[in-house]
């Protein structure tokens, strides 16, 4: 599909032009954006997994009775910061159809990736809310001193989706100096799901890390 993207696009356009080429072909970048979110997904899914069993190993050990209970509430409590990060496949497949509506009307190339950007500068948003969501879920006995630094983890989870939103809303603005529009503008957005997912794997480690610290201590 990539050659005969290329090929559509070969020859001049304007700059910040939304052209009848890119009308074509923007509806092919609908489901490729929706990817990048499901990814997201999954990469938060699996090393909240990994956490988890590492957790129940440790709390099975040192507290057998409490072990059960415990790992259920922290598998539940991945509900409120996962949920919007699931939302994110349709989120930007509407997006991108959407920016195709708007860009075709004004004719304008940002015009047409102005939705896009605005989901992604939603994210830190949803972190926010999620994770504080999160922690007020969890019940932490045996280890309820650790709730402090797991509810400061937000910190870092918000600043890891913004700084990665304002490259992604820098690298869109840049589009209309690309020859090739659609593949500058789904790496772009590669390179910003790549760099939430691996700053949401490292904060996630560190609640893990965190709490195995803490029931470590009390042995």
């Amino acid at each position: 599909m990539r050659k005969r993207l290329l090929d559509r696009l070969r020859g001049n356009r304007t700059k910040d032009g939304f052209t009848p080429e890119l009308i074509e072909i923007w509806p092919d970048l609908m489901p490729q954006a929706g990817g990048q979110g499901e990814l997201l997904a999954a990469a938060v899914t699996a090393t909240w997994e990994v956490g988890l069993a590492d957790i129940g190993r440790s709390l099975r050990e040192a507290h057998p009775e409490r072990a059960a209970a415990f790992v259920e509430r922290v598998s539940d409590a991945l509900v409120p910061l996962l949920t919007p990060i699931q939302a994110l496949p349709k989120a930007l497949e509407d997006a991108v159809e959407q920016g195709g509506r708007q860009g075709q009307r004004s004719g304008k190339l940002l015009d047409a990736v102005a939705p896009t950007v605005a989901v992604v500068n939603g994210l830190p948003g949803d972190l926010d809310k999620g994770w504080g969501e999160l922690v007020a879920y969890l019940e932490l006995d045996p280890v309820p001193e650790v709730r402090g630094d797991l509810e400061a983890l937000k910190v870092p989870l918000v600043r890891i989706a913004t700084d990665a939103a304002k490259a992604f809303h820098t690298a869109c603005g840049a589009l209309p100096k690309e020859e090739r529009v659609e593949l500058a503008f789904m790496g772009a957005l590669d390179v910003w799901r790549r760099d939430v997912a691996r700053g949401l794997e490292i904060e996630l480690y560190r609640f893990r890390t965190l709490i195995l610290d803490a029931v470590s201590a009390k042995n």
